[in-house]
């Protein structure tokens, strides 16, 4: 009777603690600050241009947020920022989640002040205070300027309504709470180098384009493994395929045997390129959206990859290609 009365008493702090712990884990919310009220969209066009070659060429906002032609080379877009680029179980996704529309409409932006979107950029949190999945790099985007965040949201004001919903987003638990884990507010001003020709910008570009993020090979958790920074390697699943990252370092495995010129000339070729792919030959890497970057910036991404320790892994960049 006394182990029975133990075991009861047990199995109801189990209950009870297991119950707790999931109204904490249902309930918990991700790390926020109110809104910036202060912070202002930029109206003038020499700023909202310096927007739109961000947005466009640089963060490449439309790329996710927007629909992908799959059957030509690096995807090029069909449609920018109404949404619709979608991630599923079948590319190894933990859920099913497709871009919303980031457009001026009553079904995307309209109702969202400027200081929400700035804050959901860069801080990752939508305007009622939820997390927004991690696969938009706002942990990377934290370090955009005010300035050029003021540039970016006064394109998007900018863009013509759209008419388009999706789906909310529905995550795999546990990956929906370390969802919740990834916002993180800022605490102050943020600046950036002058735009110029040199490794200290090209970091800039390097960082809010996020090229090392996709360009590093991941652990079991899909976090980069630090000290493999350009190396490469990193699996991508998707209706493009299978496709692994390529070597950016500047060795004979990456970009070492490329000079300015031939760098920059890599990307300026698909500006205009629309070359027909096959599943499993085809490239995530959205190269005609890169393509309108400017030598300058392009330059300064040159040197700065040329500061990255080099490694001489190489990496098979299509392995179930026919």
């Amino acid at each position: 009777m006394k182990w029975g009365r133990i075991a009861l008493i047990v199995g109801g702090v189990l209950v009870v603690a297991v119950g707790g712990l999931g109204v904490f884990v249902a309930t918990y919310t991700p790390a926020q600050r109110p809104a910036p009220e202060a912070f202002r969209a930029a109206t003038d066009p020499g700023q909202i241009e310096r927007g739109q070659y961000l947005a466009e060429h640089v963060m490449l906002c439309g790329s996710c947020h927007g629909e992908r032609d799959w059957t030509h080379f690096a995807g090029p877009s069909l449609s920018r920022f109404n949404g619709g680029e979608c991630w599923t179980h079948g590319m190894d996704f933990p859920g099913e989640l497709c871009a919303p529309n980031l457009t001026p409409h009553e079904h995307g932006l309209a109702d969202w002040t400027d200081g929400e979107i700035a804050r959901a950029i860069r801080e990752g949190v939508d305007k009622d205070g939820r997390a927004l999945a991690p696969l938009m790099p706002y942990t990377l985007y934290r370090h955009m300027s005010d300035e050029d965040l003021a540039a970016v949201v006064g394109y998007l004001r900018s863009l013509k309504p759209v008419d388009a919903t999706y789906d909310e987003p529905e995550i795999d638990f546990p990956v929906s709470f370390f969802f919740k884990l990834a916002p993180a507010p800022l605490d102050g001003p943020v600046t950036a180098p002058k735009p110029a020709e040199t490794a200290e910008y090209g970091a800039y570009l390097a960082t809010v384009g996020a090229c090392i993020e996709c360009h590093t090979p991941v652990d079991g958790n899909h976090q980069t493994i630090a000290g493999k920074e350009g190396w490469g390697g990193q699996v991508f699943h998707g209706p493009f395929g299978v496709v692994a990252s390529a070597n950016i370092t500047p060795s004979s495995a990456g970009i070492g045997g490329l000079s300015k010129e031939a760098f920059i000339q890599r990307f300026k070729d698909h500006e205009t390129a629309r070359t027909p792919a096959k599943v499993n030959s085809n490239s995530v890497m959205p190269w005609t959206e890169y393509a309108g970057m400017s030598e300058r910036d392009l330059g300064a991404l040159y040197a700065y990859l040329r500061t990255l320790p080099g490694s001489e892994e190489g990496v098979v960049t299509f392995p179930e290609a026919d």
